[in-house]
């Protein structure tokens, strides 16, 4: 069975190198099903590529821009989910520092998964995403 990833392409600045390394680390140790997965990453010279998991259902904003609102039992659902995901990040000693309905990702089964960790200043970011299968 092929399995679908999605790859992050950060700008390698090596002011920041070390932050990233170490906000690579936090993530690889994350393992809940409520926390998109890290897989590997893998640098050159300008790039530092993330390979996670692919949620293809996008994110909890999309959602809402597209069906403009939720029922009482979606909410209820993915509150439910949230608040799992934030005593998972609790009892690990993990603050998000960027927790916003864009970095709130639904997989396959519409499962609310907890993505993009890696925070830098935005001015210093490029990335893209690519889907492989």
């Amino acid at each position: 069975m092929l399995r679908e990833y999605i790859i992050r392409i950060l700008l390698n600045i090596n002011f920041y190198f070390l932050k990233l390394i170490t906000e690579i680390q936090i993530h690889k140790s994350l393992n809940n099903e409520t926390v998109v997965k890290f897989e590997e990453f893998f640098e050159d010279k300008q790039f530092v590529y993330l390979l996670l998991e692919l949620c293809p259902h996008k994110s909890l904003l999309k959602l809402i821009q597209y069906r403009k609102r939720l029922s009482e039992d979606e909410v209820r659902y993915y509150l439910r989910d949230m608040l799992n995901a934030l005593e998972y990040f609790k009892s690990e000693k993990i603050l998000h520092r960027d927790l916003k309905l864009g970095n709130i990702l639904l997989d396959g089964n519409m499962k609310l998964k907890i993505g993009m960790f890696i925070i830098l200043l935005n001015e210093e970011i490029q990335y893209a995403n690519i889907f492989y299968s």
